[in-house]
């Protein structure tokens, strides 16, 4: 009989990558400048600092409550990945599949961490904060030279 990962163990993978991702947004945050680059293989993968005020591709959602309404379904759809996990699990899911989608709850946290603290996380470390609680950017930096366009 096969031995079965805990259902902690997904959720810890969450918060590990979460963790790495926050050190190294603030390493790139304090070591470099925006829009400054270097590569990591070749042409292909590079490091590019690059904040993004929105969502996927930089589409945001305008209006004064834009950025809380983003946050908010951040929020929502944090809890519904984490319930997803649990309920997959339930249903003996493949163990890949599941570590993948902690994967992806771990960035998406990330990614609400830094719409939610950016300027004021920030503001414990630099002497102004760059945005007002809820309406922070989400700090990029893989680029993948896939495609020009």
């Amino acid at each position: 009989m096969e031995k079965r990962t805990k259902l902690s163990t997904y959720f810890l993978i969450s918060i590990l990558v979460i963790l790495i991702d926050q050190v190294v947004k603030l390493w790139i945050h304090f070591s470099m400048l925006e829009g400054e680059e270097f590569s990591v293989i070749g042409n292909w993968l590079k490091i590019h600092y690059i904040t993004n005020p929105g969502m996927a591709f930089g589409l945001q959602i305008g209006g004064a409550y834009g950025k809380v309404f983003l946050t908010v379904f951040r929020l929502i759809a944090m809890v519904a990945i984490a319930i997803y996990i649990r309920k997959s699990y339930l249903e003996k899911v493949h163990s890949g599949f599941l570590v993948s989608v902690s994967l992806i709850l771990g960035g998406a946290v990330g990614n609400l961490v830094d719409s939610i603290f950016y300027g004021k996380f920030l503001n414990l470390i630099v002497d102004k904060a760059p945005t007002p609680w809820f309406h922070g950017k989400v700090v990029d930096m893989f680029y993948l030279d896939i495609a020009q366009g």
